[in-house]
């Protein structure tokens, strides 16, 4: 059925187009064969090129310009319904692009973190992760490589330090760690009941996430050497939906959290 009107519709609009056309050429014939006067001699030619015109553009329309509108709109449905399956919302070239500290002073409940090490992450938004955890009840869970792990090694080479630069600067953002853990123990304001838990887990390091909430932030590793903060990026959102992106990453973290262990300290 939807073959035939589609076959019937473009067998008129060729008619249509031929009959324009046509016409058009007819009307310029005529215009050059009688012996009319100035005014109908322009008004027919007039006529007949407007024929000629809207018979030809009829043809530019269908084909060529509503076809790529068509490609467009498709494209941009398709797109759109990957974003809205996936929960993307933005999507990054260089991590110093991203708002870290407006994402943590609206999380309202969870500030999951899983990283390496990152110390200058760690560093740039220690302030504002201690004004949260003095200011609300969010609960604070952070994930380091294990400084026991056996990936340290090829990890060293690749930053190109020895291992034991390495597992010294990851217990120097324990130590960092540490102090929000002990600042929080020696909070005195009763209204607020936040939390903060460090473990260490032997992982994979194939990316890094920071979960605020309903959104995600997944930081992709670098393959080669070379020192840059192009590394893309992207925040996803919660879609309640299962198998999206933020269930995905959410799940991933609570695996490696599994195989963790908490870090006391006295």
């Amino acid at each position: 059925m939807v073959s035939f009107i589609r076959e019937n519709y473009y067998a008129r609009l060729w008619l249509s187009v031929i009959v324009l056309i046509v016409s058009g050429i007819l009307f310029l014939y005529f215009a050059q064969i009688f012996n009319l006067s100035t005014f109908w001699s322009a008004t027919v030619s007039n006529v007949a090129s407007a024929l000629i015109i809207t018979g030809v553009f009829s043809i530019i329309n269908e084909y060529l310009l509503k076809d790529k509108l068509v490609e467009l709109i498709l494209s941009k449905l398709k797109l759109k319904d990957s974003i809205d399956r996936t929960g993307i919302t933005e999507i990054f070239s260089s991590i110093n692009e991203i708002d870290y500290r407006f994402l943590i002073k609206h999380s309202r409940r969870n500030i999951d973190i899983l990283h390496i090490y990152a110390r200058t992450w760690t560093n740039n938004n220690f302030d504002e992760l201690k004004d949260k955890m003095q200011r609300s009840n969010v609960k604070i869970r952070v994930v380091l490589l294990s400084p026991e792990s056996k990936l340290l090694e090829g990890l060293a080479e690749h930053y190109q330090i020895t291992h034991e630069d390495l597992k010294d600067r990851i217990k120097e953002m324990e130590s960092k760690w540490e102090e929000l853990v002990k600042l929080n123990r020696r909070q005195v304001r009763k209204k607020t009941q936040s939390s903060i838990k460090l473990y260490y887990s032997d992982y994979l390091p194939a990316y890094s996430i920071y979960k605020f909430d309903n959104q995600l932030v997944n930081v992709q590793s670098k393959p080669s050497r070379e020192k840059t903060g192009k590394l893309p990026s992207i925040i996803v959102r919660d879609t309640l939906k299962e198998n999206d992106l933020f269930d995905m990453y959410s799940k991933q973290f609570e695996d490696v959290l599994k195989q963790g262990t908490e870090v006391t300290f006295n």
